[in-house]
């Protein structure tokens, strides 16, 4: 198993997806989230059954509701 070693960047270090940084003694986390493939959904006319061609409306309905 390896490590690798991040030097500091102006009070800024990544660790996985979380940029941790330091301001006027104050401590900020800033999470990275991948944007979300909106645009890949089903088309209404399409002959797959209702639960799939709605599947991706109500995911991005959940994630709207769930996250801050």
């Amino acid at each position: 198993m390896y490590f690798t070693m991040q030097e500091e960047y102006e009070n800024t270090i990544n660790f996985l997806d979380i940029t941790i940084s330091e301001d006027d003694n104050n401590i900020r986390f800033i999470i990275y989230r991948e944007t979300t493939a909106s645009d890949i959904i089903i088309p209404k006319d399409s002959c797959q059954t209702p639960e799939h061609t709605l599947s991706a409306t109500n995911y991005l309905t959940n994630l709207l509701s769930t996250q801050p």
